[in-house]
């Protein structure tokens, strides 16, 4: 680790479970660790960061307020995020008999990283075959004491969403409902699309929802998301990294490549990968990156990429 690194660059090493130098760390003044934790809330990573402080010399490094302030978000994380998984626990009654699978915070929180107060849940995002959501909606309203909030149901305009949104009058977590993995401000018909049904025919058992995307297609899944959004916080692309922990030995990168490219997704693959590789989250291998690289691009994706991988991003300006 470079000391003259980006200091997001530092915080996304020290969220991650391998060490991290001592000289990167030591001799930094008060303003530097503030800075640090600012950017650390900002990115969605000072959970991690706390999680973590033996191995990444945090701990013995880092002023003592500083340390305080990384443990208060990760304990209110933590805490938040009790209530949130057991209403996320609660819908398995409230769906029986339903098929859905659990997307993004409530999973990766419940799942996919150590603790579930590394990873802030703000919602619940769940995915349903098309033509179950009426009755997922009749369910959640019925079984569980939600109205739609927002979204389409059958009938309304679906030329942008593919979800609806069930509240319970600020009570607890929203639930998502989804039946696509892609939602977009764009029209979907300027999209390609593909069939939703192919991530269904080969979703695996799971325990805390009926099925669970298989780890390619979370990673997929993930990838689209973090480019829609414009890689606005690290924890997008921390996220991939822990999936790829979490799967273990179930882990293919060829499969991934395979899929990418089945699905029309290769290019927030591409993009999320070339950022988690330049900013020394995970090294990436570079046959991969090859692989998913687009083939034609013009000067402002060219433009995009260029400022994407060194580190030129808005936040930070």
């Amino acid at each position: 680790m470079n000391r003259n690194e980006p200091i997001s660059n530092m915080i996304l090493r020290c969220s991650l479970p391998a060490a991290v130098e001592v000289e990167a760390v030591s001799g930094r003044d008060k303003s530097w660790w503030n800075e640090f934790l600012r950017v650390a809330v900002r990115e969605g990573l000072a959970e991690s960061v706390f999680y973590h402080q033996n191995r990444s010399a945090i701990a013995n490094q880092c002023p003592a307020d500083a340390l305080r302030a990384l443990e208060s978000e990760y304990v209110t994380t933590l805490a938040r995020n009790t209530f949130f998984l057991k209403q996320a626990d609660d819908l398995k009654k409230t769906l029986e008999g339903c098929d859905y699978i659990l997307l993004k915070g409530a999973l990766l929180a419940d799942c996919v990283y150590p603790s579930p107060g590394m990873r802030r849940c703000s919602d619940i995002d769940v995915l349903v075959r098309k033509r179950d959501r009426e009755a997922v909606g009749e369910r959640l309203r019925t079984r569980g004491g939600y109205r739609l909030s927002s979204g389409v149901t059958s009938g309304g305009d679906e030329s942008y969403l593919n979800s609806a949104t069930y509240g319970r009058d600020g009570q607890g977590a929203a639930v998502h409902v989804h039946w696509h993995i892609q939602n977009s401000i764009l029209p979907k018909y300027v999209g390609r699309g593909f069939d939703i049904e192919e991530f269904w025919k080969v979703a695996q058992p799971s325990s805390n929802a009926p099925f669970e995307l298989r780890p390619e297609h979370l990673v997929l899944h993930l990838a689209d998301h973090a480019l829609r959004h414009s890689f606005q916080r690290l924890i997008h692309v921390r996220d991939v990294i822990e999936v790829v922990r979490w799967a273990g030995s179930r882990w293919n990168w060829s499969a991934l490549q395979d899929e990418a490219v089945r699905f029309g997704l290769a290019r927030p693959l591409y993009y999320t990968l070339c950022l988690i590789d330049a900013r020394g989250g995970m090294a990436v291998d570079r046959g991969v990156l090859d692989r998913l690289e687009p083939p034609h691009r013009g000067f402002l994706e060219r433009r995009y990429e260029r400022d994407l991988v060194a580190d030129r991003r808005r936040a930070e300006a």
